[in-house]
């Protein structure tokens, strides 16, 4: 037999009951029509409602009330906590008492830079919404998402572990930052226009600190392990070093800001440019 939830087993019930009152109710009024009852007599044994075809029990009415809700919504009866919220395994006060060192190792970059790029996405419309349940804050959001992208295959389970929320959190978490990181890319990524301000500063950085006169910055590639081989077309990512990997091509000014970069597979000809 197929499983019947709450939900559905309240619906069949009140389902029941109005159909069951409605059968009554024709009974009633059939007998009403084939017996010599007047109305009065009726009336004084079971009230002015049978008497009324447009009236019905308060009871009745009740019924088809919790019938329409209940029709609307998701579960029968939904407890006020869907499931019970931990504390953040990492304070703000513990993170804070971290050493440079330490934080680095669990956010992958310096406390300067995490609070640089906190304020730079903290007002992406991705981080706020007209729901009853606020979005927890961005910089926690933040934390999660630079712990996961700082761990080695186990990542998901290691690091809704480590701040005590579902895993399915940690990829919401993820995919936010990640959207709001992108937005910014045009800004912060570009080659400067030839002869501007910029363009100027980069080339003199290059001469004082470099000696290389009229450069634009200094190009290597590296490669970007994967965790497992790609389900399409995975031998394209196979490097070198026995791994999958992606390639990328940056280009740096003097102050190592990244001016170009280029990202894609090992053996692709068509790459993606950022």
């Amino acid at each position: 037999m197929p499983h019947t939830n709450d939900r559905q087993t309240k619906i069949q019930d009140l389902c029941e009951g109005i159909l069951a009152y409605n059968e009554y109710r024709q009974g009633v009024s059939k007998l009403v029509e084939e017996s010599s009852v007047t109305d009065e007599e009726w009336e004084d044994c079971h009230g002015q409602d049978w008497i009324e075809s447009d009236s019905e029990p308060e009871f009745v009415t009740k019924m088809k009330e919790d019938l329409l809700q209940i029709t609307e919504r998701r579960y029968a009866e939904r407890p006020r906590q869907y499931r019970p919220r931990y504390r953040v395994y990492l304070s703000q006060q513990t993170i804070d008492e971290m050493d440079a060192r330490t934080f680095r190792a669990y956010f992958r970059m310096d406390r300067a830079s995490f609070k640089h790029l906190k304020d730079a996405i903290s007002e992406n419309l991705i981080f706020h919404n007209i729901s009853t349940n606020r979005q927890r804050p961005v910089e926690l959001q933040l934390y999660v998402a630079m712990h996961f992208f700082g761990s080695n295959g186990t990542g998901r389970l290691y690091t809704a572990g480590f701040f005590q929320i579902a895993e399915g959190t940690v990829y919401r978490y993820i995919h936010r930052v990640t959207q709001a990181i992108l937005s910014l890319q045009h800004n912060l990524i570009r080659w400067p226009a030839l002869d501007s301000p910029e363009y100027r500063h980069t080339t003199q950085m290059m001469r004082y600190r470099f000696g290389f006169p009229n450069c634009m910055g200094s190009v290597d590639g590296s490669t970007i392990p994967l965790y497992s081989k790609p389900r399409v077309q995975g031998e394209r990512y196979y490097d070198r070093k026995a791994r999958y990997s992606l390639n990328a091509t940056a280009i740096v000014d003097g102050e190592a800001r990244i001016n170009f970069l280029v990202v894609g597979r090992n053996l692709s000809h068509h790459q993606a440019v950022f």
